[in-house]
């Protein structure tokens, strides 16, 4: 900004103005799963890492037991804060069936969450690696392959024909 006096003399100044981005991030860092009474009760913990407020969530829960159970969260999440979730559905546990993991996610309902990486968090009961039951997405020909490992690693995925040949990725 350059000013000029009314005698003629000019001032400059130079300030720095920084603006904030709209961004909408659901994260799920947390799930606790607890067997009680002979029933598995999930809790998530749902945190905002965006600039906007988030008024209505779906979150969704699922099991080794199979099915996924869906909420609707209708309370504002502001900006940098944090939601602990107890979901009310509750499935009885098969004691012929170990209970192996539980995965839980949370998804804005009315807005597009620009960073999914971080929507999904499980608690693995065995120190065991574990792969989801794979399919085919439907609109392409894409296979997805769900995996957890009960730690943070550089993960390698190979496939291989019926002939035992290693398929190009």
């Amino acid at each position: 900004l350059v000013a000029e006096s009314a005698m003629g003399c000019s001032d400059s100044v130079f300030n720095t103005v920084k603006g904030i981005v709209p961004a909408i991030d659901l994260a799920v860092p947390q799930v606790v799963a607890e067997q009680s009474d002979g029933f598995l009760k999930v809790g998530m913990l749902i945190q905002n890492f965006g600039t906007l407020d988030i008024s209505n969530i779906k979150v969704y829960y699922i099991t080794n037991y199979g099915g996924s159970f869906k909420e609707e969260i209708k309370h504002t999440l502001a900006s940098g804060s944090s939601y602990w979730h107890e979901f009310a559905t509750q499935i009885e546990i098969n004691p012929s069936v170990a209970l192996t993991h539980v995965c839980a996610s949370a998804y804005p309902l009315d807005a597009t969450d620009e960073v999914l990486g971080n929507n999904e968090a499980c608690q693995v009961f065995d120190n065991g690696f574990k792969t989801l039951n794979p399919y085919r997405n439907p609109t392409n020909h894409d296979l997805v392959i769900e995996y957890i490992i009960p730690f943070q690693a550089n993960v390698s995925i190979s496939l291989y024909d019926d002939m035992g040949k290693k398929k190009k990725i």
